[in-house]
């Protein structure tokens, strides 16, 4: 090893070499520094640390720096995939690059995923220092760190200063645990949050929590981040889950910690659930967080609860395991379509794509405790409600109505949702559903909501920056995540585009006006005040592209902030014009819904011919139609005699939405027809 002399100028230290171990146990690899001031700061600290490395499954491999009085640093952790080394790579609390969003053979300057200028924080660099380098999974795959190096110099990098916080605070001690995806780890969890008002400090009363958690990385694609999403169980001692109120959030054991990274406004999540919560559905609670993991600064999250059945969240009823026959088998059921296996099936019918399939996946019960009986029972009621929405008068072999299966309501917002967000996830990922029981109702519901970091233009793929659109269209990705066709044949429904309509119009009378999104917005903004700038200190992202950041970049959190809120009163605007149904449409005065009256338009879409069909409806006089483009122009006039049934031609008329109005002097029934 060389040992540099005490001086102004930077000195390199060339640290030991050494296998890794496949069986999990780390290797703890030394270097000798010695001469230098006995003083680490930002006048002359740790300015970086370099390795070259070979490792037959990258991701699995653990690497931490430990300090002569026994600091830890995270470097990095679970990147690289099935690759096999570092190249020349160098952690640099100054690079604008975290390793996370770097890729392989990581060559040239990354941000580590700790913060390693914690190092300078007045402590004596000289003593032993040792690269500490594990396996995550062991067995399976070999390594070996063939060199590495620490520089150190003037003009280093000082500490992140935590000068307290109004946020709740959530810190963890892993006592030398390694948390990582898959299984969970039992760790120590405290909570501090002063219902005084007053500054919480991570050394303060644990006056929310203070006992043990289950807790692992979680995440699909966002597990590349440096910045990792935590789920968290609370547990007693030996990690049996315990349930517990938190932040006044009722009492439960799963949670979810939300790392936003590439939202960097930290609010896309929280304005999707808290919209969906006030059109009237569940959808999960949430508290601004700060998060340290052994006394090391994690950044900002939203604690989120998880998904899961009970009667302050999915409250559906339970079931028994004995519950396989009569109405005790109808519910409740929670199942989702999203990447992964968790069990499930996989529909009969094709999806949005020609020979693909959607996948529907148990939430509640879980694979490893639903019933055969009860999957049979799912799988035939969803099977039931295909059938009727594949059917083109969307009545199935048993005569009953798509709308006998499926709450209406809670789709159509689902769908506003998806569509005033541009969620590129929106339908195929992340896509939850659950099912009443019969005495609740006996329909499946769409929600809640989850995952829209991708929302709200945070996309770029998929169209999801622009404002014009509809996302549903954009068929992101439907070739390998085929997504139920609920949606997309309720979209051949005049029932569902004139519902649609009125509920976007009492909507923008109220909690979708411009004014109120802002309101919201900055509410959020002035309660994150002072910890957006330690979330940014410690990640240093702004103004930098993380995937999938659209351009333009935002080069400070006010222009992000700024870039939300003049995208989103863009897209209301768009919808506002391009939903085609008409605001006099909506109107109930007088008006009968073709459903309620038993009138049937088929096929839906229709292309040559339209038939129309008359069931209990009676007119008092000879009923005449207006077909009505979406220009507000009577584009085809058409007056019944008492025939039941009529077939018209609509060949002449070009493709797109229409409205529909049947009427006599007593009665009017309007509707909503698409022409393909």
């Amino acid at each position: 090893m060389s040992v540099g002399t005490i001086t102004s100028f930077a000195q390199t230290f060339t640290g030991s070499p050494g296998l890794v171990p496949p069986d999990g146990t780390p290797a703890l690899l030394p270097v000798d520094v010695q001469g230098l001031p006995n003083v680490m700061n930002k006048d002359f600290g740790l300015l970086r640390l370099c390795i070259n490395a070979t490792h037959t499954w990258m991701e699995d491999l653990n690497i931490v720096l430990v300090a002569p009085d026994g600091q830890k640093i995270q470097v990095v952790t679970s990147v690289g995939y099935d690759q096999d080394g570092f190249a020349n790579t160098c952690f640099d609390p100054k690079s604008s690059t975290s390793i996370g969003m770097g890729s392989y053979p990581f060559t040239g300057s990354f941000l580590p995923m700790g913060t390693m200028q914690n190092f300078n924080n007045g402590k004596n660099p000289n003593g032993t220092w040792y690269l500490k380098v594990s396996d995550n999974y062991p067995g399976a795959d070999d390594g070996e760190i063939t060199s590495w190096s620490i520089e150190f110099g003037p003009d280093a990098v000082g500490p992140i200063i935590f000068s307290g916080s109004k946020l709740p605070l959530v810190c963890f001690e892993t006592e030398g645990k390694t948390i990582v995806s898959d299984p969970h780890v039992l760790v120590k969890m405290k909570i501090i949050s002063d219902s005084t008002g007053a500054l919480n400090y991570p050394n303060g009363l644990p006056n929310v929590y203070n006992g043990f958690t289950n807790i692992r990385i979680r995440g699909q694609s966002s597990q590349s981040f440096p910045k990792k999403s935590y789920g968290i169980e609370t547990a007693d001692e030996v990690g049996n889950d315990t349930s517990f109120t938190i932040l006044g959030m009722p009492s439960e054991s799963d949670w979810v910690l939300n790392a936003s990274f590439s939202d960097k406004t930290l609010l896309r999540n929280v304005l999707a659930h808290d919209l969906f919560n006030k059109m009237g559905h569940y959808s999960s609670r949430k508290r601004f967080v700060e998060v340290f993991i052994d006394e090391e600064y994690q950044g900002t999250y939203i604690l989120l609860e998880k998904i899961k059945r009970d009667k302050n969240r999915v409250n559906v009823k339970k079931l028994k395991s004995t519950d396989v026959s009569g109405k005790n088998v109808t519910g409740g059921y929670i199942l989702k379509v999203d990447k992964g296996d968790d069990g499930g099936w996989t529909s009969t019918r094709e999806s949005v794509k020609p020979n693909t399939h959607c996948y529907y996946q148990y939430v509640y019960p879980k694979l490893s405790d639903i019933q055969p009986e009860q999957q049979t029972y799912i799988q035939a009621f969803i099977d039931s409600l295909e059938e009727a929405l594949y059917s083109p008068d969307f009545r199935n072999s048993a005569g009953k109505h798509y709308t006998d299966y499926l709450d209406l309501s809670s789709f159509i917002d689902n769908f506003i949702m998806n569509e005033l967000s541009r969620n590129i996830d929106g339908y195929r990922l992340s896509t939850y559903f659950h099912k009443e029981h019969i005495q609740d109702g006996n329909k499946l519901k769409a929600g809640p909501m989850w995952d829209f970091d991708l929302s709200f233009r945070n996309s770029d793929f998929c169209n999801g920056a622009l404002i014009e659109g509809w996302s549903f269209a954009e068929e992101c990705d439907f070739d390998y995540f085929p997504p139920p066709m609920f949606m997309f044949k309720m979209m051949n429904d005049s029932i569902f585009w004139k519902e649609l309509r009125c509920r976007w119009n009492d909507l923008r009378d109220g909690l979708l006006t411009s004014d109120s999104l802002n309101y919201t917005i900055d509410t959020w903004v002035t309660e994150l005040n002072g910890a957006v700038d330690r979330n940014f200190e410690r990640w240093p992202i702004l103004g930098n592209y993380v995937w999938p950041n659209p351009w333009p970049i935002a080069q400070n959190y006010p222009e992000e902030i700024e870039q939300l809120k003049t995208w989103i009163a863009g897209r209301l605007l768009w919808m506002d014009e391009n939903l085609p149904y008409k605001d006099e449409y909506c109107s109930t005065t007088s008006t009968i819904s073709i459903s309620q009256a038993s009138v049937q338009l088929s096929p839906s879409p229709a292309t040559n011919n339209l038939t129309i069909r008359f069931g209990d409806i009676r007119f008092a006089n000879r009923p005449e139609m207006k077909i009505i483009n979406t220009y507000g122009q009577v584009v085809k006039n058409i007056y019944f005699d008492k025939e039941k049934q009529m077939t018209i031609d609509i060949s002449g008329l070009v493709a797109g939405f229409y409205s529909i109005i049947l009427n006599d002097e007593a009665k009017t029934v309007k509707s909503f027809l698409k022409i393909n």
